[in-house]
């Protein structure tokens, strides 16, 4: 069977440009190091880049900033990278044409989730559900529920809790889920062919729910009953049916209308006549004004002339001895004093004639603008008695008939929604009480009825022979239990085996039967990968006598499966004394010494510790 990618190289690098890569091969790889080399970060950056957003893979203290992972597949290579801050989004490099090369994210409602890319490279539609409950509700297939058969971390590896086929944290994803989801890897069952069922809670939900909105719509509607039985005893008052009632109504309305029209009209007609009022105003205030200056011009004209004239009869004509004409003293003039008294007297007649034309002229000019503002209150006043006739008593008047209408509109409305809904809830009596007594529905969705009846026996025989090839006493005596979907040894749960470090040792033994199991059933969706985050965590703590012969034949099994598939080991160095090299594959190994060979997975990064950041 073809797997469906390998991881061709883990990178971290910095925001100078540093890079820090580990190059992996299809088949077997083993990374192992000393404590606080980075082993853990590279399985936390593959984790990071395929949409974890737990484990960051670089804390501050490395000030890497940046994870990289490329993967093959049988059509293309697919890079992904991302920032090492939670939240950001994954920006994919594809030449495999089913992934598009674009910024996906890590919600499953954006455009373009990264759920998606990882469902595609497992052959899965990302739309597909799976059953999680006894009553055949569904939920989505997502990578998230699945990826721990991929990617087994330090954390995991060693839980004693059934199963490490199924997800730690069954409160988001159950275990009927999970057992649905190891259907669809194993047999690519099709469960959308099986139809919801509700529980008796949400049988209880829905009838409480249908009770609430039959008699609150029946409260509601008795303030509107009671409006209509008003309007059928005003009705009846002035000796109409409601329907004829209705019809006076509408007709008493379309005469207000009518009279609001004319009314509107009018006003139109005042508010026309007064603008053009008050745009001739202005003009006829500058002309008066204008009269009334030259009228004071020219009486000044007039006074000076007169003043002229009185001087100039009072002039002694031959005497060189002259008189002021003011003050009475005598002086001497040499000068020319003749004075024109024919010319003053016509001047001033002529501008008396004009002073008479302009006064008479702004008289006029004062009557027009007194017609004008005594008009233009007239139509203000007119105005005003319009806008009350309109506010006053039509609007008044049209909104009490259009209150009335609708009123009566929706009290014969309510009275049909109110026959309506009393019939209603008489016809939902039966099934309300056959909801609160509902019959039993005997049928219940058992997921692990559904599993092929090769599927337990086939895992227990290839555990048995990964066991034996691990040099584990008591291979024979191996189980799978249905019930948990665990192996046992000798009938009894794993954690009573030799204790806590044997966990890790037969979750790893499970984990490679079940990718096994994927390969020769022939299943579509058979990943090809496998990462192990130390798989022989703890392993000192079970029979010393045997432990080295069990890493060895542990190691002998991953070799001869990884001619299948990819297997990615990460393992502390003290955990494999003894182990020939040779059986570890692609070796790559971490020295924590500066002076010889590679120090850690990180460049310039020296002994710092794999923890979480907490910042």
């Amino acid at each position: 069977m073809t797997p469906k990618f390998w991881i061709k190289q883990v990178a971290g690098t910095r925001d100078d440009g540093t890079a820090s890569t580990v190059d992996f091969q299809p088949g077997l790889n083993t990374v192992i190091g000393p404590s606080n080399t980075g082993k853990t970060r590279i399985f936390k950056t593959i984790g990071w880049v395929f949409g974890d957003n737990e484990s960051l893979p670089f804390t501050r203290k490395t000030g890497y900033t940046r994870a990289h992972v490329t993967i093959v597949t049988p059509e293309g290579e697919v890079t992904f990278h991302r920032d090492s801050e939670r939240g950001k989004p994954i920006e994919v490099e594809s030449t495999d044409p089913r992934i598009e090369s674009a910024t996906y994210h890590l919600s499953r409602k954006s455009k373009r989730p990264i759920n998606n890319v990882m469902m595609t490279l497992l052959g899965i539609d990302p739309s597909r559900q799976v059953i999680k409950n006894e009553a055949f509700q569904k939920q989505p297939l997502t990578w998230d529920s699945l990826d721990h058969i991929i990617l087994v971390n330090e954390r995991q590896i060693d839980r004693e809790e059934p199963s490490m086929l199924m997800p730690r944290n069954l409160s988001v994803f159950s275990k009927t889920a999970a057992l649905s989801t190891l259907l669809v890897l194993i047999q690519d069952a099709n469960l959308d062919e099986f139809e919801d069922h509700e529980t008796s809670a949400q049988r209880s939900a829905r009838r409480r729910a249908v009770e609430r909105f039959i008699y609150s719509k029946l409260d509601q509607l008795e303030t509107r009953i009671q409006q209509a039985q008003q309007i059928l005893e005003q009705a009846a008052q002035q000796g109409h049916t409601l329907d004829a009632f209705a019809a006076k109504l509408r007709s008493d309305l379309n005469e207000i209308m009518s009279a609001r029209e004319r009314v509107l009209a009018k006003d139109a007609l005042v508010t026309q006549q007064l603008n053009e009022v008050d745009q001739q105003l202005p003009e006829l205030e500058v002309r008066a004004a204008q009269r009334g200056k030259l009228v004071t011009q020219y009486q000044a004209d007039l006074d000076r002339l007169e003043f002229q004239l009185k001087a100039a009869a009072l002039h002694v004509a031959e005497s060189d001895e002259h008189t002021c004409a003011f003050c009475g003293n005598h002086y001497n003039a040499d000068i020319d004093d003749h004075v024109d008294t024919t010319a003053l007297s016509q001047a001033h007649e002529r501008i008396a004639q004009l002073a008479q034309g302009a006064h008479r002229n702004q008289e006029q000019l004062h009557q027009v603008l007194g017609e004008l503002r005594n008009r233009r209150a007239n139509l203000q006043q007119q105005r005003a008695s319009l806008h009350d006739q309109l506010t006053q008593q039509i609007e008044p008047a049209r909104f009490q008939l259009e209150q009335t209408l609708s009123n009566l509109k929706a009290a014969q409305e309510a009275q049909v929604l109110h026959e309506q809904l009393l019939e209603q809830r008489n016809s939902l009596e039966a099934d309300l009480d056959e909801m609160e007594t509902p019959a039993e529905v005997t049928e219940k969705f058992k997921p692990l009825d559904l599993f092929e009846p090769n599927f337990f026996y086939s895992m227990r025989k290839i555990m048995t022979d990964i066991l034996r090839t691990a040099h584990f006493v008591g291979a024979d005596r191996v189980s799978f239990d249905k019930e948990t979907v665990d192996i046992e040894v000798a009938g009894y749960p794993k954690k009573d085996e030799q204790g806590k470090g044997y966990s890790a040792y037969f979750n790893t033994v499970l984990m490679l039967a079940f990718h096994k199991y994927l390969r020769e059933r022939r299943s579509p969706h058979y990943p090809g990968v496998l990462v192990i985050d130390s798989p022989l965590k703890g392993f000192d703590q079970g029979r010393a006598e045997a432990a080295e012969s069990m890493r060895e034949g542990l190691f002998t099994y991953l070799t001869q499966e990884a001619a299948h598939q990819q297997i990615i080991i990460l393992e502390n160095t003290d955990k494999v004394p003894g182990v020939d090299r040779s059986l570890m594959g692609n070796l790559i190994e971490f020295t924590k010494n500066t002076k010889n060979g590679r120090y850690g997975y990180l460049k310039d990064v020296i002994d710092v510790a794999e923890e979480e950041d907490s910042e």
